[in-house]
């Protein structure tokens, strides 16, 4: 058996790979949140024709506004993940992205498909965390008072406060997860999809909850990044293959995903979580 120095060894290993990483886990995490819009930009422009068609044939889009519909779109990705990738404007880049979402879901007609609807649910938890994130910049900037983890229930509207509930958000949305690995795919449930949906239902309850945030983050960014290898391995697939374009799209939706799990993980689950009602007691 392990001995105990060999943990705290361990632990302090980790640890101090963390404090170097620590610095740079935002800009990971925001790259990685945008890189689903950015491959979905890219994806309309190299298949324009192709979404024309669907739009006008399948969609009913009538003259050229599918041609206004996807120009907008590809602008509107570009422009509003650079802006988060770069820390500008983050409150309206990630609101004008969770439009996005909304509009093609409506446009293509796959409000209703749900695996696209719980990863969607999942990506959106990562833009809400950037809301999060972009609050308590905006609360320290403008205020030098110093935040504690209870919530002051006569200062609902305090940029703190709704700080704490766009994290609670996010970490709900996280759970809708280990559904779209459920769900997702080509819909067959081999042992390898089970073991993913049953190690990402519990790390994601753990997560909702904000018990053991650090680890359990942890944890769930660990197994989504190799659900993602393993179901998602789109390169492995002929460039002719049916099925190559959606694996890819999965694959970039769940790096979005990885990404707002890492920026949890450096956030914290704020006040409206058990990690931190438990100092309370």
């Amino acid at each position: 058996m392990m001995s105990v120095p060999s943990f705290r060894a361990i632990d302090q290993t980790a640890d101090k790979i963390a404090s170097t990483l620590r610095p740079h886990v935002p800009l990971i995490a925001r790259f990685l949140i945008i890189a689903t819009f950015y491959e979905d930009s890219m994806r309309l422009c190299s298949q324009w024709d192709d979404q024309i068609k669907f739009l006008k044939r399948y969609r009913g889009f009538p003259w050229s506004t599918a041609e206004i519909f996807l120009v907008i779109n590809v602008m509107t990705m570009v422009i509003a993940s650079s802006l988060l990738l770069c820390k500008k404007a983050t409150d309206k880049a990630a609101l004008t992205l969770l439009t996005v979402i909304a509009c093609q879901s409506a446009g293509y007609g796959i409000m209703f498909d749900v695996s696209f609807i719980f990863r969607m649910l999942s990506v959106c938890g990562g833009l809400i965390l950037l809301l999060a994130e972009a609050t308590l910049s905006q609360s320290r900037h403008h205020s030098n008072m110093v935040f504690t983890s209870v919530v002051n229930l006569d200062s609902l509207h305090s940029p703190h406060t709704r700080a704490n509930v766009f994290q609670l958000g996010g970490r709900v949305l996280f759970v809708f997860l280990f559904l779209s690995f459920l769900f997702g795919g080509d819909g067959k449930l081999t042992a390898a999809r089970l073991a993913v949906v049953a190690a990402c239902f519990v790390a994601c309850l753990l997560v909702a909850a904000g018990f053991k945030a650090k680890w359990s983050s942890a944890a769930l960014t660990g197994i989504v990044t190799m659900g993602n290898l393993i179901l998602n391995s789109w390169w492995s697939l002929p460039t002719s293959h049916p099925r190559r374009d959606l694996e890819r799209y999965d694959f970039f939706q769940n790096l979005s995903i990885i990404g707002g799990l890492l920026l949890l993980s450096h956030l914290g689950p704020g006040s409206l979580s058990v990690d931190e009602n438990k100092k309370n007691f």
